[in-house]
């Protein structure tokens, strides 16, 4: 994210387990947030 600026969202996810990282960019001001889901968070998003 910080090599490509122009990139707003990059997602990975796993089929199978549910898994799920995400990190996305605020247009705004630039500042990144991450996303997270996997069994610990019971496969909800997690900010």
């Amino acid at each position: 994210m910080r090599c490509f600026k122009s990139i707003q969202w990059i997602s990975f996810g796993a089929e199978k387990s549910g898994e799920y990282l995400g990190i996305g960019r605020n247009p705004t001001d630039n500042s990144l947030q991450i996303v997270a889901a996997n069994k610990s968070t019971n496969s909800h998003n997690i900010y």
